[in-house]
């Protein structure tokens, strides 16, 4: 989780990031409680996060 932050912080205010493990054969979200993790620290920093799986799409 600290690599993706530091990744994270990286990116411009604004951005705009898309997390699809769909694009990935075999890959899949983590559980619920990292997503919102991951989610509430783009929202911190003002990254536009949006969340595709399971056919859905989160933002």
């Amino acid at each position: 989780m600290e690599a993706l932050k530091e990744e994270l912080e990286r990116l411009p205010n604004g951005e705009q990031v898309l997390w699809s493990p769909e694009l990935v054969p075999g890959a899949t979200l983590p559980p619920s409680d990292i997503v919102e993790a991951v989610r509430a620290f783009c929202r911190q920093r003002g990254i536009q996060l949006s969340i595709d799986g399971a056919g859905a799409t989160y933002r």
